[in-house]
C-alpha cells in the first residue's frame, strides 16, 4: 500500500512539473502617444529549429507583440518600413561535472536532477527599409535542471525574457525607433525649412 502511495506522489510531482506555467512576457502600459512605430519582426533561431527553439521563438513573439510597446507587430509579412531582425542561439557547454551528473541523472530515470549551463545569445538589428540602423547583442549564462520534476523550458524562457528586456531598455535609452507622439508633433510643427518650402 505504501508503495502505491510514492508512485501516486511522484506521479503527482511529474504532472506538475511538466504542467507548470512559464513566465509571462512584460506587458507595459502605454497610451497611444507613447508607443513606438510599428515595425515587422524577423526571428532566425538557426537552419535546423528544435523543439526547444520553437518553444523560444513562440514566446519571443508573444513578448513583442504582448509587451504593448510598439503600435503594431507584424510577424508575417513585411508591412512596415522598420524591422526587427532577432537571432537567438542558445549553446551548451558540458564540463566534466556537468556530465557527469547528466550520466547519474539518466542512470536514475532522470528522477536525481542534473543541473546545468546553457549560454543564450541575443542580436538584434534594426532596420529601416533595407538600411541596418543599429545593432545589439546580449550574452546570458541561464542555469536548467534536468529532471523527471522540472521543466527546462521555464528557465529557457527567462533567459529569454531577461535577453529581451535588456533589449526593451536599450531601445528606450537610445530611442532608435520613432514614438506616435513624436511623429504626430513633427506633423503638426512642420521646421521652419518645410514652412519655406
Amino acid at each position: 500500500m505504501r508503495r502505491y502511495k510514492a508512485i501516486a506522489i511522484l506521479t503527482l510531482f511529474a504532472l506538475s512539473a511538466c504542467t507548470a506555467t512559464a513566465p509571462k512576457p512584460a506587458a507595459y502600459q502605454l497610451d497611444e502617444n507613447n508607443k513606438y512605430l510599428p515595425v515587422n519582426m524577423d526571428i532566425y533561431a538557426g537552419e535546423y529549429v528544435t523543439p526547444q527553439m520553437s518553444n523560444i521563438v513562440r514566446y519571443m513573439q508573444e513578448s513583442f507583440v504582448g509587451s504593448n510597446l510598439f503600435s503594431d507587430v507584424s510577424a508575417g509579412f513585411k508591412r512596415w518600413p522598420l524591422t526587427i531582425q532577432l537571432k537567438y542561439e542558445i549553446t551548451r557547454d558540458f564540463d566534466a561535472l556537468e556530465f557527469a551528473g547528466t550520466m547519474v541523472s539518466a542512470a536514475t530515470l532522470l528522477i536525481v536532477p542534473a543541473p546545468m549551463s546553457e549560454h543564450h545569445k541575443l542580436e538584434a538589428n534594426i532596420y529601416s527599409g533595407a538600411q541596418m540602423i543599429k545593432s545589439y547583442k546580449y550574452d546570458e549564462k541561464v542555469g536548467i535542471t534536468m529532471s523527471l520534476f522540472h521543466n527546462p523550458e521555464e528557465a529557457r524562457k527567462a533567459g529569454a525574457r531577461l535577453l529581451i528586456n535588456k533589449f526593451f531598455s536599450d531601445l528606450a535609452k537610445d530611442q532608435v525607433i520613432p514614438k506616435i507622439g513624436e511623429v504626430k508633433r513633427g506633423q503638426n510643427n512642420p521646421s521652419q525649412t518645410d514652412k519655406e518650402l
